[in-house]
């Protein structure tokens, strides 16, 4: 069952991620089809897996019926009902998908091939930038690099989500010529965040990066001479490369104005015309992922599910325009819900152990750690550039789909690890009630979370 419905969540990361480039026309339908197949496959490995193995993990499934009855609430209320209908239809099977059945059914080893097969996806689209590049945008008189993308933010943010994996793997790798690999692949990445001018892309590129060096302290400051070393030969082979990067991010010719002035300056309009159309309707809003734009008549496609005056550049206040007061308190929910899978209190201090002297890594398997952490940093990542461009809540966009495939591998990681470290405890407490002393201190492996 496992297999049917791993082949079935390629295909969907697939598809999606074709879609993002210029090349995937024909694959638009492909996306609905694939998710279509993947609801009751994953539904009944979930089921499956729940039957064989009495869980005490605390389910998801209070929540997300929560946060589904308070969004449908906008549905009923909506201006083109069919529009609203559809939209939260597709979302709604993608929670299910990512944070029911996903969460609750994986295993550790499963949970690391999924991130591998992520990672593989992001690959390839690094690599279709780099060989089949289109045309660039100009914007401004300025040419922003879109690789095979449909623009420059799209682009941006896939080479952010494979920076952050690639670098995460650099980090943690064991084989040297294989973590060299991955470290010019992470350059590769933040050099195509560089060209696209995507500031939402360097946004997420810089909360990763602090969070890599929350987890990751000791070992990313090792890694510090070599990234200083291989930028300084980046800029020197390209000299005129900090002039143009700072045109990227300001958009414009004018340099006067700075960084957090201009990612703020081209968003300020849409957030003015979202919180004048939420005060329309305050309760409930106009309709899930609709504006006051909307029309009333709507003609459905098959290759997306309508389109909305306004540009989605801050979920926030889409969300409270779209679905009002009661939207924005499920949304909240599901971004409590991220945060919570923050790996637990042992397991950042073995994280931070691993690297340190004088422990000894290859006496234990902690991959599922890292696995854990990097999908904890990317979800944080993407719910943080989700509020500047992009959004969180569309079933048919790549980046969306991957923040809650993150989200679900690091839940399920955690759910493990919550409840053998639960177990060790009362252990450790019989123990110490038997023998009258207490019980000596070891790391846990992850193998065995």
């Amino acid at each position: 069952m496992y297999r049917a419905t791993t082949l079935s969540l390629l295909f969907y990361l697939g598809t999606l991620a074709i879609t993002q480039t210029l090349y995937g026309g024909v694959f638009m339908t492909a996306r609905w089809v694939a998710l279509s197949a993947l609801l009751p496959l994953a539904g009944l490995h979930w089921y499956c897996s729940r039957s064989r193995r009495h869980s005490a993990a605390k389910s998801n499934i209070p929540v997300i019926a929560a946060y589904l009855s308070m969004t449908f609430a906008s549905v009923l209320a909506a201006e083109n009902l069919l529009f609203s209908g559809l939209k939260w239809i597709s979302h709604a099977a993608m929670v299910i998908v990512f944070l029911i059945f996903i969460w609750e059914s994986l295993n550790l080893r499963q949970a690391h091939q999924l991130l591998g097969v992520l990672k593989v996806l992001v690959a390839i689209l690094i690599f279709l930038s780099w060989l089949r590049p289109t045309a660039a945008v100009l914007y401004e008189r300025i040419e922003l690099f879109r690789g095979a993308f449909g623009s420059p933010n799209a682009m941006g943010q896939v080479a952010a989500i494979g920076g952050l994996l690639f670098f995460h793997s650099f980090l943690t790798g064991r084989t040297r010529w294989l973590s060299r690999a991955e470290l010019i692949m992470a350059l590769v990445a933040a050099w195509l965040v560089w060209s696209s001018g995507a500031r939402s892309a360097m946004v997420a590129s810089i909360v990763g990066i602090i969070l890599l060096n929350y987890f990751y302290r000791d070992r990313f400051r090792g890694k510090v001479l070599w990234i200083i070393i291989l930028t300084a030969g980046i800029a020197f082979a390209f000299p005129d490369m900090p002039n143009t990067v700072k045109r990227f991010v300001l958009r414009g010719q004018q340099e006067t104005k700075t960084f957090s002035e201009m990612i703020f300056l081209t968003r300020a309009s849409v957030w003015t015309s979202a919180w004048e159309g939420f005060k329309k309707r305050p309760l409930l809003g106009w309709g899930f992922g609709a504006d006051d734009g909307i029309s009333k008549q709507w003609q459905p496609r098959l290759t997306a599910l309508g389109l909305v005056s306004r540009d989605n550049v801050n979920d926030t206040l889409i969300t409270l325009e779209s679905t009002g007061v009661v939207g924005l308190m499920a949304y909240i929910l599901l971004v409590f819900l991220a945060i919570k899978q923050i790996p637990t209190r042992q397991q950042r201090f073995l994280i931070r152990k691993i690297h340190g002297p004088p422990f000894d890594q290859r006496r234990r398997n902690f991959s599922v750690y890292h696995v854990h952490a990097v999908a904890f940093i990317i979800s944080m990542s993407l719910l943080v550039t989700v509020q500047f461009d992009n959004t969180a809540l569309s079933a048919g966009n790549f980046v969306s789909v991957t923040l809650w495939l993150c989200v679900a591998l690091a839940g399920a990681i955690k759910n493990k690890a919550v409840l053998y470290e639960s177990a060790v405890l009362r252990y450790r407490q019989f123990y110490q009630r038997l023998t009258s002393r207490p019980m000596r201190n070891e790391s846990i492996p992850a193998s065995v979370v």
